[in-house]
Order: structure tokens, then C-alpha cells, then sequence
């Protein structure tokens, strides 16, 4: 193993520029560079450079080209001080890399350093833009910073699985599957980001820390599976997408103070969550909290709809503040066998099923609708309202004094007619 002489820049420079189709514009001149050979440095040929170069150091490029040291299994070891941009496959499937300097970087495209398995840390201070898979399957990267980063592509770290340490707080958007399966990344913050990706951190099992205070717009799955997730630092958010928390086993509590949608399973068996509170949530979707088994307290408001069978199965569930909820559709509360009462002043419509086995439900307060909500079938169905298990019904129904002979002739409401009673 030996430093080249000037005397045999020429020969190497000579191999390195054939990669890159004599492309002077991507690569430095000759005199650049400093390689280190463990091949005699005579000799050339584009083979014997991929199979034997270890050490490569520009001291002026200000450019790597596409494919350019792709399939180099020896290559350990690049610096290159002056290097603004890494282009597609630059380093793509180089298993021996270990060592990178890209001090004044500001790009990394598509699949740069894709399967660079032995990578260990990347440190790009001034880089703006990680592309698509940019880093996928580095398995041995424990640590990325990039502290300027603006935009992260779809899986552009996806399956890093001993990735533990990233610093992206200036990242703006994050992109599909971009974290996927890196299962040692124990915490991020993404303190000013707007747009996480679907999929994003899925799978990622230790991760129990997400520090989200921008209140970005989650997709789809984006946390799903998430095993030790204990704590989302997210003060609002625009939308959550559905599943986007599914299978959080270890979440304890939800609190945004804005909040649009929350999607269909976007909490949908987070068995440990407790508590719910989305101050100005427009909707809650459908299984968005179904299997919650812990969940005691919802506090929601101004929430317009809560769709289908959003908390089934929530059989801890005994507190739900829903006032200005107008649709309670069908299985909504089903099998919340801890629910004793709730209040829906303005309440238009209540779907099939919406109560069925809420064992302990005694009082449905209706006592400020202004006209009688629409109801479905077998709603108070094994409920003490209409009775069950050969129990006599002992629930209640109250509704306003001025619609009580409305109610009590309406269809679906003239069944448990003995059980609603007039409020002043």
C-alpha cells in the first residue's frame, strides 16, 4: 500500500476520469488527486481500479458523477473538501466504505450511497437535500447529521437498521418510507417540519421520542408499529393519516390543541393510550381508536363527526366530552363497556350499532337538540337502556321538554319510548 508520486497521478486520474466519461466538469483535474493504492499505481484499466482502490481524496472537486466509484468493494476511505454535490449511484453498493468528508456538500442524489453497508457515520453540515434511498441499507450507519438539511426523499434512510443518532432540525419534509425499519433510532425531533411521508418511521421499534413542535401533516402508517413510543411532542398538527400511530403499544396519551382529521386506525391499538384530548379536531374517522383497551378519557369537543366504530372496543373508555358532535356513526361507542353516560346537545344522527354492549350506559343526554336526531338500529342494543341478559332497562334518554312527544313517536326512538325523559 502506497501514496502515489506525481509521476503517477496521471495513469490513476486516467482510470478514475474513464469512470466518468472524461467529464472534466464532475471530477478534478489530475494534479487534484491523492490516492492511496494497494494495486501498483501503474497500473490501469477501469477492473483493476474498482477492485483495488481503497483511499480516494480530491482536494478541488467540486463534483462527483453519476456511477462514478459505484461496485468499488475496496474503497474505504473519501475526502473531498470542495464536493457540493454527490451525484446518482456515486458510491452505490461500495461495502467497504467506511469513512466519508463532504464538508461543503449540498446534495446527495438518488441512491448515492445505497448498500454501503460498512458506512458508519456521514456528517454533511451544509447539505440542503437528501434524494431518494440516498443512504438505504447502510446497515452499519449509526449516525447521520445534517443540521441544514431541508428535504429528505422517500427511503432515503430506509433499513439503516444500527441508525440511532439524526439530526435533521431544519428539515422541512420527510419523505415516504424514508426512516422505515431503522430499528435502533431510539428519538428524532423535527422541529420544523411540515410534511412527514407515509410510512416514514414504520417499523422503527425503538423509537419512543418524537419531538414534532412544528405540528406537521402526518400520512399514512407513518409511526405505525412504532413499539416504544411513549411521547409525541406535537402541539397541533394538520391531519393524521390513517394508521399513522397504529400498534403504538407503549403511547400513553394524545394531546393537540388543533387537529382536522384524525384518520381512519390512526391510533387503532395503541393499547396502552389513556388519554385523548384534540381541543378543535374536525373528525375523528373510522377505528381511529378502536382496540384501545386503556383508554379511560376523550376530550373532543368541537369534534363535527366520530365515524364509524372510532372507539369500539375501547372497554376502559368512561369519559368522552363530544358537545358539539353532530354524527355518532355506526359501532362509534360499540362494546365501550365502561361508558355510564354521555352528552350529545347537538346531536343529528346516530348510526346502527352505535352503543351495542355499552353495559354500563345509563344515560344518553340529548337535552339540547333542537330537532330529533335520525336513528339506526339496535343502538342501545345490550345496553341498561333497553335492558339485557334478562335485566330490566333502568337507562335513560333525556331530551328537551318542547320535543318530547316528537321523540317518542319517531321511528327508532318509539321502541325505548319509556326511557326518554323531558329536560326544562
Amino acid at each position: 500500500m502506497y501514496l502515489t508520486s506525481d509521476a503517477n497521478y496521471l495513469s490513476i486520474a486516467q482510470t478514475l476520469r474513464s469512470l466518468c466519461h472524461t467529464s472534466t466538469s464532475y471530477m478534478p483535474s489530475e494534479m487534484a488527486w491523492h490516492v492511496i493504492s494497494a494495486a501498483c499505481p501503474l497500473a490501469t484499466g477501469n477492473e483493476i481500479a474498482r477492485k483495488t482502490l481503497r483511499y480516494a481524496v480530491g482536494k478541488s472537486a467540486t463534483y462527483i458523477a453519476s456511477d462514478v466509484f459505484r461496485e468499488m468493494h475496496s474503497l474505504s476511505i473519501v475526502r473531498f473538501p470542495e464536493c457540493v454535490s454527490i451525484y446518482v449511484r456515486a458510491f452505490m453498493d461500495c461495502d467497504s466504505l467506511e469513512t466519508t468528508y463532504f464538508p461543503k456538500c449540498t446534495s446527495v442524489m438518488a441512491n448515492a450511497f445505497l448498500r454501503c453497508s460498512s458506512l458508519r457515520e456521514i456528517d454533511m453540515p451544509k447539505c440542503a437535500f437528501v434524494g431518494p434511498a440516498a443512504f438505504r441499507d447502510c446497515a452499519s450507519l449509526s449516525m447521520a447529521n445534517f443540521p441544514t438539511c431541508g428535504f429528505v426523499g422517500a427511503n432515503a434512510f430506509r433499513d439503516c437498521v444500527g441508525l440511532k443518532s439524526v439530526d435533521l432540525e431544519q428539515c422541512r419534509y420527510v419523505g415516504d418510507s424514508a426512516f422505515l425499519g431503522c430499528e435502533a433510532l431510539d428519538y428524532i425531533s423535527l422541529p420544523n417540519c411540515s410534511i412527514i411521508g407515509e410510512q416514514a418511521f414504520l417499523g422503527c421499534a425503538a423509537l419512543s421520542i418524537a419531538d414534532l413542535v412544528a405540528g406537521p401533516e402526518i400520512k399514512s402508517s407513518t409511526f405505525a408499529n412504532c413499539l416504544s413510543l411513549t411521547s409525541v411532542r406535537m402541539p397541533s398538527c394538520k391531519d393524521i393519516g390513517q394508521c399513522a400511530f397504529r400498534s403504538c403499544t407503549c403511547l400513553d396519551h394524545v394531546s393537540y390543541d388543533h387537529c382536522v382529521t384524525i384518520g381512519s386506525s390512526a391510533f387503532a391499538e395503541c393499547e396502552s393510550l389513556r388519554f385523548v384530548s384534540v381541543t378543535r379536531c374536525g373528525n375523528i374517522e373510522a377505528r381511529a381508536f378502536s382496540g384501545c383497551v386503556a383508554l379511560s378519557t376523550v376530550f373532543a369537543p368541537v369534534c363535527r363527526d366520530i365515524c364509524g366504530a372510532a372507539f369500539s372496543g375501547c372497554v376502559a373508555l368512561g369519559s368522552v366530552e363530544a358537545k358539539d358532535c353532530e354524527n355518532v356513526y355506526y359501532d362509534a361507542f360499540r362494546d365501550c363497556r365502561s361508558l355510564a353516560s354521555i352528552a350529545l346537545p347537538n346531536c343529528k344522527r346516530i348510526g346502527n350499532n352505535a352503543f351495542l354492549g355499552c353495559t354500563s350506559l345509563s344515560l344518553l343526554d340529548l337535552g339540547l337538540v333542537t330537532a330529533v336526531p335520525e336513528i339506526g338500529s339496535s343502538v342501545f342494543e345490550s345496553t341498561p337502556i333497553v335492558g339485557y341478559d334478562d335485566a330490566v332497562a333502568t337507562g335513560q334518554v333525556y331530551v328537551p321538554s318542547h320535543l318530547y312527544d316528537d321523540f317518542v313517536v319517531a321511528s327508532g326512538w318509539s321502541e325505548i319510548s319509556s326511557r326518554i325523559m323531558s329536560v326544562p
